[in-house]
């Protein structure tokens, strides 16, 4: 693994690592004991960065595509599906919010993957996304795990 981490460029892997604080942060500080409604606001604040950050991972897309002339079309098209699921997720209640966002960031962290394999992305890139996805897909199942249990009334 530190390997891996050494190919990533130095500003790629602070700034990668950075992001991931809110995420962190909201998956974590829903189970400490603080007022409830700090607790919503939490929630909120972390499934909005989720959105954010499904978006811009779709940029990253529509960026590698404009400079690559492989398939541009289909690969602008898929570029915006993010942006169009994390918009989606906004009208849900905040539990099925999270989910839907985790299994994006799944899906996103596959189709990177593969783009990072046959060279549409950097080589580092594929490695790196599996660390972050992995980090923010159990930060938001966390907060899925709490927001279920709070509309389930099971008195959190």
């Amino acid at each position: 693994m530190l390997l891996k981490l050494k190919a990533i460029p130095r500003s790629a892997l602070i700034l990668g690592w950075a992001g991931l604080i809110p995420f962190v942060f909201g998956g974590i500080s829903i189970w400490i004991d603080i007022p409830i409604n700090i607790k919503l606001g939490i929630s909120q604040m972390t499934l909005t960065y989720g959105m954010i950050i499904l978006s811009f991972l779709g940029g990253v897309r529509w960026g590698a595509a404009m400079v690559q002339s492989y398939k541009m079309d289909a690969a602008l098209v898929l570029s915006v599906a993010p942006s169009l699921l994390a918009f989606a997720t906004f009208f849900m209640p905040g539990q099925d919010a999270s989910l839907a966002l985790s299994i994006a960031f799944i899906g996103q962290g596959f189709t990177d993957h593969a783009a990072g394999r046959d060279g549409r992305l950097p080589g580092w890139y594929p490695n790196f996304r599996v660390m972050l996805t992995i980090v923010v897909t159990g930060s938001l199942l966390s907060l899925a795990a709490w927001l279920y249990l709070l509309h389930s009334g099971q008195g959190i």
